[in-house]
């Protein structure tokens, strides 16, 4: 084999190491991670990540987490808590989705102060801190500690449907939702739905209170965890979302943090919802701040690196039209033949073509060679699903 060729190869495979480093490092993007229960960096079916994608491509969503390097060169993923990070209540909402980790009293009062001043906060909590947190704060809603089932669901009493609803821009063209092991707001000691035909004034700081969806009639509290209904525990319909006004600002409980995690969008019009409660907590061009920096230690933050929706297939047909692609820019058919042990295949082409050449030759007045592209251009003309770019290296080889 001659030396030029050689030298071909080698390109060749170091072309072709380069493909493929190059695809690896296109589709590995470096992401954050968790597998706590609500957390937006969460893709498996109890998490958030879903409607953190959305916020962030529909919306404005602000980041939540920095890449800190250190000394040595290693990467750490710091969380900022919505007190470090002190959002202008005017331009942003806030997020709390299924905390876990209890509230300081500096974060009670940087919240209650945020919706006092204008701004708007989302609490979805079950069975966390988010009753603490109300307590705290004082505020007139509340959420029980137990769970509340329902005669109206699907599979099974936990997975309770709600059609009761009042007219709000985020219930706007609902017509039932799936909740998953659900809970309830309350407000003071009164364990009722709010009346939905006008607002109501509930507790001592006489705030103003609005529910947005109740349980059906058939729905009780499951007080000992038997998954029955007993003579003693309390009957709905429950009150399973409404908003309180605090100041300038507003606070909404939402008593199943579940209804926004991954698996669960595609049930009803859940989809629906969250897609109107982002849409109202950004209304007038405010951002969000999703807030993880209640999710509990068992599972931190983590910096990995991720494979993107790149297809399998589509990766391996980029590596295979690069590696075609550069062999016949740098590889003449000879020695790609010879490599790939296509040498008779090469040949019955080569003979093919050698005489289609020399009969087009004879034709040329001109006793010298004949020109290239003359010659490229008519066997183009006869046969125009033959490949021009290997038919012009088969020239060069020929003529």
């Amino acid at each position: 084999m001659r030396r030029s060729t050689v030298k071909r190869i080698y390109i060749l495979i170091i072309a072709y190491a380069l493909a493929v480093l190059l695809l690896g490092v296109s589709v590995m993007t470096p992401s954050v991670s968790s597998s706590e229960d609500f957390s937006i960096y969460n893709s498996s079916w109890n998490g958030c990540s879903d409607l953190a994608k959305v916020a962030y491509e529909q919306f404005d969503m602000v980041p939540n987490v920095e890449l800190v390097s250190g000394d040595s060169g290693e990467v750490t993923v710091v969380q900022s808590s919505f007190v470090e990070y002190d959002p202008d209540p005017v331009s942003t909402s806030m997020l709390i989705i299924g905390p876990s980790d209890p509230f300081t009293s500096s974060e009670v009062n940087h919240l209650y102060s945020f919706i006092e001043r204008g701004g708007t906060v989302l609490l979805a909590d079950d069975f966390g801190t988010g009753g603490e947190l109300l307590e705290q704060m004082n505020t007139s809603l509340r959420l029980e500690d137990r769970e509340m089932l329902d005669l109206a669901f699907q599979k099974k009493p936990d997975y309770s449907m709600v059609i009761d609803m009042a007219e709000h821009p985020v219930t706007k063209n609902l017509t039932a939702l799936l909740l998953n092991h659900p809970t309830v707001v309350t407000a003071g000691p009164e364990i009722t739905a709010f009346d939905k035909g006008s607002a109501s004034r509930w507790g001592d700081n006489s705030s103003f209170v609005q529910p947005l969806f109740n349980s059906s009639s058939a729905s009780w509290m499951d007080r000992n965890s038997n998954g029955a209904w007993d003579g003693s525990e309390v009957r709905g319909p429950f009150t399973i979302c409404a908003f309180e006004r605090i100041g300038e600002g507003e606070l909404i409980v939402l008593a199943d943090p579940s209804l926004l995690i991954n698996s669960m969008t595609d049930k009803l019009d859940n989809q629906e919802f969250r897609d109107n409660l982002l849409e109202y907590l950004t209304r007038g061009g405010k951002n969000v701040f999703i807030d993880e920096s209640h999710r509990g230690g068992s599972s931190p933050l983590s910096l990995t690196s991720t494979i993107s929706n790149l297809p399998t297939m589509a990766k391996f047909v980029i590596l295979a039209l690069f590696t075609l692609t550069f062999s016949f820019a740098i590889m003449d058919v000879r020695a790609l033949a010879k490599t790939m042990r296509l040498d008779k295949l090469y040949a019955w082409v080569q003979d093919q073509v050698g005489g289609l050449v020399r009969r087009l030759s004879r034709k040329q007045v001109s006793p010298e060679a004949p020109d290239r592209d003359e010659v490229l251009s008519a066997v183009i003309g006869r046969h125009p699903d033959w490949d021009e770019r290997v038919l012009r290296q088969l020239l060069d080889n020929i003529i």
